[in-house]
C-alpha cells in the first residue's frame, strides 16, 4: 500500500514534465476505464482509443486492428497529456481544489464533446456511435479526469 500511495498520491506540487506525464497517464487511463465501463453497461462503443482506431483504419486501409488500436491509444494519451498540461497551468493560477477540478472538467468535457461531435458527424459511416449518450459520458469522463489530476497534483492533506 505504501508504494501505491507514494506512486499515486505523493506527486509533488512542482510542475515538471515527469510529473505531468505520470499524472496525464493515470488520469487518461482512469478516463478510458470509465468509458470502457459505460460502454459495457450500455452495450455501446464509447471507448475513445477504439473510436480513434476506427478513424485511423479508415485512412490507413487494410492496416491490422492492433495497429489501429495502438495508434488510437497513443493519440488518446497524447491528447490527455495536452489537457493535463492545461490543467496544471490553471492550477498555478487557481486553487487546486475539487470544485475547480469539476469546473475545469465540465469545460474540458464541453470542449471535447464539441470536437467529438464534429468528428462523429464527419466519420458517421465509420464510427456509428449514438451521439447524445456518447457526449454525456464524455463530459462525465472529463470531470473524472479532472478530479484525478487535481488529487494527484495537490493531494488533500
Amino acid at each position: 500500500m505504501v508504494l501505491v500511495n507514494v506512486f499515486l498520491f505523493e506527486v509533488s506540487v512542482a510542475n515538471n514534465v515527469s510529473n505531468a506525464i505520470i499524472i496525464s497517464l493515470l488520469a487518461t487511463l482512469a478516463f478510458t476505464f470509465f468509458s470502457m465501463l459505460i460502454s459495457t453497461v450500455l452495450k455501446k462503443n464509447f471507448i475513445e482509443p477504439v473510436l480513434l482506431g476506427k478513424i485511423i483504419n479508415y485512412h490507413l486501409k487494410d492496416s491490422p486492428k492492433w495497429l489501429d488500436n495502438t495508434l488510437g491509444m497513443l493519440v488518446h494519451l497524447f491528447v490527455g497529456y495536452l489537457f493535463t498540461e492545461v490543467h496544471l497551468f490553471l492550477y498555478r493560477v487557481f486553487t487546486p481544489a475539487w470544485y475547480n477540478a469539476i469546473l475545469f472538467g465540465v469545460i474540458n468535457g464541453v470542449f471535447g464533446a464539441l470536437i467529438w461531435y464534429i468528428t462523429i458527424k464527419i466519420y458517421a459511416q465509420v464510427l456509428k456511435t449514438q451521439v447524445s449518450q456518447y457526449l454525456i459520458q464524455l463530459i462525465v469522463g472529463h470531470i473524472l479526469f479532472a478530479l484525478f489530476i487535481v488529487y494527484m497534483y495537490a493531494p488533500p492533506q
